[in-house]
């Protein structure tokens, strides 16, 4: 009986360190898996921003920053001695070893986003030395409040400030936001963008099918052409474009808004004034500095990406 006791409780064990493998053996699913493709060998990595950027030490002496999805950034020499890198959650921090010494670097980062802006509408000059790239929702009552602050930015530096307007809708809570992005898209087709985006957000409380095609009227558009470019799939196509753009930098709400790919955290006017100015005067002297050096001689480029390393500028 003893024996039978021994070996129940034995086998018990058993069947239950089996049964804890089994549970943790299911507790990871392989979901999908997918591979990037590198210039390098890898060496070292570290995530950002809840695993959305990915930065790889490689055994050339770089970190190639990535997206979550596998578009490259931006590439940084850190140099062939370096050994591991870390970073902050926000991920414009890196901090690199080094094998040669005792010291470990610490490389601000700035994250400069580059938008494809073929076919979106824009006002003020096209050359502008200033670009606010600015992502929308026609339905945000937010995104209502900075369209005259962007008026007003625009009204201010004429020569000097491009607007591009980006949709974002954000179609899970604002069932309108697509079908009036289509219709303004269609509305520029005629040359009444701005006007039809101003009535847009005049009215982002109450829109609907029938309020597309008042504000049409009311601004005198061809009828039956705004009725035919709505299914012209091209502007489809374009929100898509624009959407995927947003996700991939990162973009969680509306209004967003970027200075020179530079994503601006606070919307208040004299904060975007300020950060106007600032930029002004860095492409300024960045201008400088390109002419003198051409008239020294000519130089090769250093790292080209969408990430610089900063070590004293001012940041936007």
């Amino acid at each position: 009986m003893r024996r039978l006791c021994r070996y129940m409780i034995m086998l018990g064990v058993a069947v239950f360190l089996l049964g804890m493998t089994g549970v943790c053996s299911a507790g990871v699913v392989i979901k999908g898996e997918e591979k990037i493709e590198m210039k390098s060998a890898p060496v070292a990595t570290a995530v950002a921003t809840g695993g959305k950027i990915v930065f790889v030490l490689t055994d050339k002496g770089t970190v190639e920053v990535y997206s979550d999805i596998g578009v490259l950034k931006g590439t940084i020499n850190v140099g062939r001695s370096a050994t591991g890198i870390a970073t902050n959650w926000q991920g414009d921090k890196l901090y690199v070893t080094d094998s040669t010494g005792k010291g470990m670097k610490i490389i601000t980062l700035d994250f400069v986003a580059e938008f494809n802006t073929e076919g979106s509408p824009f006002e003020g000059p096209e050359n502008a030395p200033v670009t606010i790239v600015e992502f929308s929702d026609f339905q945000c009552p937010y995104c209502s409040r900075v369209a005259p602050l962007m008026k007003r930015i625009l009204k201010k530096y004429p020569k000097r400030v491009k607007l591009v307007f980006k949709n974002y809708p954000l179609t899970r809570i604002h069932k309108m936001a697509m079908p009036a992005a289509i219709a303004s898209l269609a509305a520029k087709e005629q040359g009444r963008y701005w006007e039809y985006h101003d009535k847009l957000f005049e009215n982002h409380k109450t829109l609907s099918d029938e309020k597309l095609l008042d504000i049409a009227r009311e601004l005198g558009l061809d009828m039956a052409k705004f009725e035919h470019d709505r299914q012209d799939p091209r502007f489809t196509a374009l929100i898509e474009r624009d959407t995927n753009e947003a996700r991939e930098n990162d973009v969680r709400g509306t209004p967003t808004l970027f200075l020179n790919g530079h994503k601006l955290g606070n919307l208040n006017v004299s904060f975007i004034e300020k950060a106007i100015e600032q930029e002004l005067k860095r492409v300024c002297d960045d201008r400088k500095k390109q002419a003198s050096a051409a008239s020294l001689s000519k130089t090769g480029q250093g790292n080209a990406g969408a990430i610089i390393a900063d070590s004293g500028s001012e940041d936007l």
